[in-house]
């Protein structure tokens, strides 16, 4: 089963979206990092429900 994740807008255009495959959301942040340099592919493979992952623009959730 994939996991599922929820984004959100923080540069303040207010948008959001939901990711149901780990390949949607690793093509969607391709390049970008976190606030301690981790990308979202190394992020992704462990992530947990609630843990987060965020730099300036983006904040990622695992929500299921």
């Amino acid at each position: 089963m994939d996991k599922l994740f929820f984004w959100k807008d923080k540069s303040g255009g207010g948008r959001t979206n939901t990711f149901t495959t780990i390949s949607g959301l690793i093509k969607a942040f391709t390049g970008e990092k976190s606030w301690d340099d981790e990308s979202i592919r190394t992020w992704v493979q462990t992530a947990e429900v609630g843990d987060k992952w965020e730099n300036a623009a983006n904040e990622v959730t695992r929500i299921e």
